[in-house]
This record gives structure tokens, sequence and C-alpha cells, in this order.
């Protein structure tokens, strides 16, 4: 102490006796003044509060250094009892158990670090909680920046928040236990201002993110915009917390742009161009593959982004093609072009009963684009969602392959798809016949053959063969053990040189037209001895529209079909198609119709119970003027919403309406003695005997003055998307669509 110049150079306090030990002197050296008092000795001392002591001596002498605040003492709550050697614990500080705003204690068992951690934790908890109503902290830390932690969040998995200002203001260990505690106290001046800083920088963030995810988006580069608009996202989120946060501990500092309205915004803008993204059939459906050849047409998609009213395509996006049902080969993994297309071309398809369905998927897997692993499962979760299938039909089977074989089976897929009530029902097949003569011909075995064998594969109708059950023989009402349904056709040969076939299903019960269903046949399907047979057809003169042969209702359905089966290969095209194939009750059908040359247009509708209706002419527009139609007109609607007072609302009973139009060059009535007094000219079952009375116009035994052109529409349920017959091909997946 030779060098003592009255300053007191260290300080302690003995450990485990609260005695203060203080070394120096207050004069100077050589002074004469006498020696400081004697200090106690420390040899009675255990090592460990020597340890202690000489621990306490070096930080003083640090501090005083130094200049900077010595850490928070340690304060020893036990003493070792007399020479037993027995350790007591004494009374815990009061901060312990007192609860103060901003502060919060720590406890552990295991080190007084682990009761620092402990403590800023709960000091954590408690801010979290009064702000989010729960503690949703996870992963904390403590960083050069300050006591670092994650929040669960709803617009990303988790937001990272640093608080500065959390200190340690005082500790306590129990040797006995042991057991350590820490008081926390968060600075509030300290966050609040850290936090301002941090929000300052995150609005700098997303200023600069935004124009950049923007800039990609007007350049059709979707991927990365999503992922720029993603980071944005993430900064908001943190800034949002932030806000929140500082909202909490100082209410008049809070606010600003980098709040809940631009989180909203952003996630709006995100959610927009993700949900934006499209993948789309665009070519190459519902084919007919041939044994061991590829496709004629191309298996093409489309993905697009479709925002604002603006269609981008999205290029280098990868699409995996593959077959979902039957077997072949396709090219798989492709990727979009610059019109975001890709064409797989299917080599070949192996033969099967139902129809073969090959599956296009986005390959998220295979972008190539670095994605946060957030953003990837959103745009997996999408992606999974956009699924476009193409279905084909396969080779048949059997040893007949014939083209004659694969149109027949196309027509019984169209009709099976079209069965809803009859489903299953035991059905009884009345015949084909030569649509001009209604005679039957030696074809007609061979087309009754091929449609069984198409609706046997398909399982959607149970029918009785001809050759078992003869027509005139099947019982025409539903008993026990009866059909309950009939099946019969007509074909003739058609101006394009194919043989024509029409296939229709009546329910018994109450003679509703159920299913129709129409299909061409190519020449090259038949023999030469058919075309021989079906070209030597004579017609005799026969009238293009017969009369009944008696009044009975059954005569005036047979009627009903007879014209509806009317036809005109000689006559100019005319077109009628419907709006939808499907409508359900209460929804109002359309169609469109269009011809080749100009004429006067008569509407004829044919309901689902066999009534014959006149639409148009009508007591409304009764003057054959109004009806005139010019082929450059090109589509018009029927009903047309201004001129016509008619309307086609759908109603029960359900089945197959149809629709079918005759426009004749010359302003004639098709039915000259036709009585629109009633509105419309109107036959229904009751009324089969005005059909002998029926004068029709002489135009329809000139061929070239006249056209007709015909679709129908199946009826459904409300709520129904789907008839029976569909539901059941989809089930097996004989069908997809």
């Amino acid at each position: 102490m030779g060098n003592c110049r009255g300053t007191i150079v260290a300080f302690a306090m003995l450990a485990g006796t609260g005695l203060v030990l203080l070394m120096g002197c207050t004069t100077a050296p050589n002074s004469g003044a006498k020696d400081p008092l004697p200090l106690p000795s420390t040899s009675a001392l255990s090592h460990e509060d020597q340890a202690a002591i000489k621990a306490d001596m070096e930080a003083a002498q640090e501090e005083l250094r130094t200049g900077k605040p010595a850490p928070v003492p340690v304060q020893a709550t036990s003493v070792v009892s007399g020479g037993s050697g027995r350790c007591e614990s004494l009374p815990l500080p009061g901060w312990v158990g007192q609860t103060v705003p901003l502060q919060a204690v720590g406890r552990s068992s295991v080190s007084q670090e682990e009761a620092d951690k402990s403590a800023r934790l709960e000091m954590i908890k408690s801010l979290e909680v009064k702000i989010e109503g729960s503690d949703r902290t996870s992963q904390q830390e403590t960083t050069g920046a300050g006591f670092s932690y994650s929040v669960s969040s709803d617009v990303v998995e988790t937001v990272q928040i640093t608080i500065s200002g959390l200190d340690i203001l005082q500790r306590h260990a129990d040797r006995c236990g042991p057991y350590y505690y820490s008081l926390a106290r968060l600075d509030r001046e300290q966050a609040v201002n850290a936090w301002g800083v941090d929000l300052k920088a995150l609005g700098e963030q997303h200023g600069e993110l935004t124009r950049q995810a923007a800039t990609l988006q007007e350049q059709g580069e979707v991927l990365h915009a999503l992922r720029l608009w993603h980071q944005a996202l993430e900064v908001d989120a943190i800034a949002e917390q932030l806000d929140r946060r500082i909202h909490s501990l100082a209410p008049h500092n809070a606010g600003g742009e980098a709040g809940a309205a631009r989180l909203a915004q952003t996630r709006q803008r995100f959610a927009a161009l993700l949900m934006s993204l499209k993948l789309e059939k665009v070519s190459g459906d519902q084919q007919r593959a041939k044994p061991g050849k590829p496709l004629s047409d191309l298996l093409a998609i489309q993905v697009r982004s479709a925002l604002q009213g603006q269609d981008r395509p999205v290029p280098e996006m990868p699409v995996v093609f593959s077959f979902e049902a039957g077997k072949g080969e396709v090219d798989s993994v492709l990727r979009t072009n610059q019109q975001g297309r890709a064409e797989a071309r299917v080599r070949h398809v192996e033969p099967g009963q139902g129809s073969a369905v090959v599956v296009v998927k986005v390959a998220v897997d295979q972008l190539g684009v670095t994605l946060p692993p957030s953003l990837r499962d959103q745009l997996t979760r999408h992606l999974a969602e956009q699924v476009v299938k193409f279905s084909m039909t396969p080779p048949p089977l059997a040893g007949d392959n014939s083209p004659l074989a694969m149109a027949l089976h196309d027509l019984a897929l169209r009709l099976s798809s079209h069965v809803n009530d009859s489903d299953g029902a035991l059905t009884v097949l009345e015949g084909f016949l030569e649509n001009r003569t209604r005679t039957r011909l030696s074809v007609s075995t061979r087309l009754e053959t091929g449609l069984l064998a198409g609706l046997s594969r398909f399982g959607v109708l149970r029918v009785m063969d001809s050759r078992v059950v003869q027509a005139e023989a099947a019982p025409k009402t539903p008993t026990d053990g009866a059909a309950q349904a009939e099946l019969s056709a007509v074909y003739e040969t058609d101006a394009t040189g194919g043989l024509w076939l029409s296939a229709k299903l009546v329910r018994l019960r109450d003679h509703v037209m159920e299913a129709v269903a129409e299909g061409t046949i190519p020449r090259t399907a038949l023999t030469e001895d058919d075309w021989h047979e079906l070209s030597s057809v004579k017609t005799g003169g026969r009238p293009p529209v017969s009369s009944l042969g008696s009044g009975q209702a059954e005569s005036f359905h047979r009627w009903v079909e007879a014209f509806w089966d009317l036809r005109n290969p000689a006559g100019f095209r005319t077109e009628l198609v419907a709006d939808r194939p499907q409508y359900r009750v209460g929804e109002k059908a359309s169609f469109r119709f269009r011809t080749t040359q100009d004429c006067y247009l008569t509407v004829i509708s044919i309901g689902v119970s066999g009534s014959w209706i006149v639409l148009s002419p009508n007591k409304y527009r009764s003057d054959l003027r109004q009806t005139f139609v010019r082929a450059a007109d090109g589509w018009v609607t029927i009903p047309d919403s201004i001129k016509d007072e008619f309307e086609f609302t759908v109603d029960r009973p359900l089945g197959t309406e149809r629709i079918k139009t005759i426009c004749m060059k010359q302003p004639t009535p098709l039915v000259k003695n036709m009585d629109v007094s009633r509105g419309y000219f109107m036959l229904t079952p009751s009324d089969a005997a005005a059909v002998n009375r029926m004068e029709w116009s002489d135009l329809l035994s000139q061929g070239n003055q006249w056209s007709e052109a015909h679709a129908g529409i199946v009826t459904l349920e409300a709520g129904e998307t789907d008839t029976k017959g569909l539901r059941g091909l989809k089930a097996r997946g004989l069908v997809t669509q």
C-alpha cells in the first residue's frame, strides 16, 4: 500500500458474510500518518468465499480502469451456520415476488445465466400477451442488437423481432438450492426508438421490393414477381408487428404506412397474382386412338396469368403429362413456350374398354426457381387444383377394331351419358330402320349388334337382344320384370357420303324422350353390298311428312318422331346449336341459328313428353316477313329477347327437349291451315286426330327450296350437374367429363 494516494482502489462484499472489505488509504505515501485500521483476517473464510472476494475486487478494479459500470453483483441469500457446515437459506428479496409494469423475474436451478434468459423471456411474454392476447413466441436468443425472438403470424409462418432496452437490474443466488433469480426491466424509450429505426428501414425495403415486383409482373415474369411480392409480404408482416408493439408501449408514436393497411394491400396483391395462374386445356380432347398409332392431334395446354382483365402467358412452366386411366405412351415433362403453351404427343394408346385419360399438372418441384418454403407451399396448393384431363377412346379390346365398331362405340357412349331416370333399366330394342322407308335393311342387324356391344361395355342400360325379344312382342307398358325403356334408331345416307344414324331412348311409363344421340358412320366402314342396298332405296313419292294411320296416342308419338327424323340432304345448309348442352329446372334455354341462304324461319319445339308446338310464326309474329333471316346476319339467337314473345323455360318432366327449324326460301307457312289464334299452333297426344287434317307446304316436295336443322338439350333437376348415366360412367372411370 506504499503507493496509495488517498484513493479507494478496490472494494468487495465478503461472500457469505455481508461485510465490506476496504482496501486503500486516505493519505499520500510517507505522509507520516498512522496505518489504517486493521482489516479482519480472511484465513477463516472458505476457499469459495475467498474466490468470490477476489472476483469482486477484480470487477471493481476493471470499473475504475474503464469507467463502465460493473456487472450487477450477485447477492447471496444463504449462510453457513456455525461450524457445522450446514447451509441455511435466508428470505428472498422483496422484488422476487413483486409485480411491476415492464419488469419480470426469471428463475433457474441451473445457472445465473439461465435465470437472466428466463427473466428476459418472461418480460417478452408479458408484453406479447398484452398485445396478442396469448403467448406466441418461440426461438429466443440474445444477439448483439438485443434480445431476438420469433412470433407466429397469420400472414407468414413466423416474424422475427429484435427488442432493445431489455436489461437485468438485479441478480440473486441461493446456493443452498441452488436457486438463481434475475430481475429484468424493459426500457420503454429505448425499445420504441429502436423499433422506429427498424420501421423506417422496413418501409424502404417495401418500396424497393414492390417496385421490382410490379415491373416483373408487367413483363410477364410471374414467378419472379411472386417471389418479390412474398418478400414484400414478409417485410410488411414484420412492420405490422412492430407497429402494434410501439402502439402498446407508446400509443402517441404508433401508426404510419407500415401498419395493417399496407400489409392488407400487399397480401391482396400477392394473393391476386397467385390466384391468377391458370392451367387450361387448348385442344386435343376426345380423340379416337387407332391400334399401334399415335393420336392425330397433339394434347395442348396453356399456363397463363389472368389479372385485371389482362391475360399474360407464363413461359418456362414445367408441366407433366401422364396416363391417369388406361395405358399408353405420352411425352412426360415439358416446359411452356413463350406463349405459355405446351404440346404433348401421345405415341400410342393400348386397347381398352373405357376411356383412356391423360392428366396434366404443373410440376412445382421442377420450377428451377428458388422460392421460400412458405411460398412454394402456397403455390403447390393452388396449382394442385389446376388439373387438365384429356379423354380419348382407346382401340377396342375385342378383335373388332373396324371403323363401324368404333363409330357405334362412340354413339353408345353419347347415348349412355344422356340417360337419367332409366339408368340401369331393362331396355327393349325396337329395331333399326332405314329412315325414308321405315324398313329394315341387311345392315340393320349389324348396326344393332355393334350398338348393343358398345352399350354392354358401359353398363348404363340393360338391353334385351332383339334376337331374343322381337320388337313386335316387346311389352309396351312397364310391369314387374318387363322393360322400362325402349331403344330405337333410324339411319339414312347423307350428303357427305356417310351414313347418318340417330338412336333414341324412350321411358315407357310416361313416354318421355330421355336420351337422343346422333352420329355419322364413314362410308369406308360399310361394305359395297351395304352401299348398293342403301343407294337403291326408293321413296316411291312418299310425302316428306306422313299422316297418322289412326288417332291413337302411340301413333301420334310415332308421327312426332318421324317429323323429328325428317331430313333434306338436297337442301342448302343451316345450323342450329344450343348455347349449353344441359339446363336445370327454372333456367331459360337459348339456341343459335345461321343459314347459308336467305330464308323464312319456322321454329318447332318437341317437348320431353312429345308435344309438338310451332313457336314461330305465331299470333304475335304472324306476318311471315317477320321470320326472314339473312345469310349475312350470321348467328341469330332463338328466342330473340326483343322480337320473340316466347321463352324456353325448363320444367318437369326431365329428359331431352328438342328444337327443329325449317327454313324455306319463299314466305309460305309450313302448315297451310295452321291456327295461331290461341297464340301458338300446338298439338298434343290428345289432338292426334288433327294431324290428318294438316296441309303441308308444297315447298317440302322441292328439296332445294328448304333446309332443316335440329338440336336438343338435356334437362336436370336444380342443383344437379350430371345425369345419372354420366355419373356412373365417371365413377367407373369410363369418361372424365
